[in-house]
């Protein structure tokens, strides 16, 4: 019988917020490959039909996510299986990034190993005070498999991505926020409202903003691709609007 991992909840009367949710807390909402396709077909529809913004989030109190299934992963006896499983999470979780959506991850509970990178790969993350996030691969003769070095660097700096991979220590929500592993601590049960508070001013801002400010921000966007964006806008039906607006106020 198929395991249902991941849920996409998208409300009938909104059109500003979807929420990605996994389902297993029982095994920590561990994700298995099959878990890993659920969330693929779900960033699918998403990503042609994009809300104004994303949230990540999770059932239960103790675990965000516990990682890579381990029961599962014990399956990849081979070099070849190993590196198939990573190729496919690196486009997976790029393909979540990319969505022309603000993607928001609600952490609640432990984040640990594959769960701190499903983190990561999201554009902001907010963590109730009850949250700790831990990348222990290093502890089990590994690193991280699922193509976020990068988005950690981006985060916290080179220095203290060597020394939280190396140690593979543990990390409070308080630090985890002065080291910019996440963007906000609120009380513990309050990090999904608290997103979807956050995507609500998202979505009263220009919509074909929301996008394109994350195609500037994206490390291979060129100076000839940031012109070009934003002269598309300037020429765009939500700027004429707000200018319009703006005039009418400035009388």
């Amino acid at each position: 019988m198929d395991v249902t991992e991941i849920r996409l909840e998208r409300p009938s009367d909104s059109t500003a917020y979807a929420t990605l949710r996994l389902v297993r807390p029982e095994v920590g909402n561990a994700l298995s490959r099959a878990g890993a396709d659920q969330l693929a077909n779900a960033v699918d529809i998403l990503a042609a039909d994009p809300p104004a913004g994303v949230i990540l989030a999770a059932q239960g109190e103790r675990f965000f996510c516990a990682g890579g299934d381990l029961k599962d992963y014990r399956e990849l006896t081979d070099r070849e299986s190993a590196f198939t499983v990573s190729m496919r999470m690196h486009d997976l979780l790029g393909r979540l990034r990319a969505l022309p959506a603000l993607v928001v991850c609600a952490i609640e509970g432990a984040a640990i190993g594959g769960g701190t990178e499903l983190a990561l790969a999201c554009d902001l993350r907010i963590a109730g005070a009850n949250a700790t996030v831990a990348m222990p691969q290093s502890r089990l003769g590994v690193v991280l498999g699922w193509g976020t070095a990068p988005w950690l660097v981006e985060a916290v700096g080179r220095g203290r991505a060597v020394e939280l991979l190396m140690t593979g220590r543990t990390v409070d929500a308080q630090e985890a926020a002065a080291l910019g592993l996440v963007n906000a601590v609120v009380d513990a049960g309050q990090a999904e409202s608290a997103a979807r508070e956050l995507i609500g001013q998202v979505a009263a801002a220009s919509p074909s903003a929301v996008g394109a400010v994350k195609e500037v921000l994206a490390p291979s966007a060129s100076t000839a691709d940031v012109a070009r964006i934003f002269a598309d806008l300037w020429v765009g039906d939500d700027h004429r609007a707000a200018e319009a607006a703006w005039r009418d106020r400035a009388r």
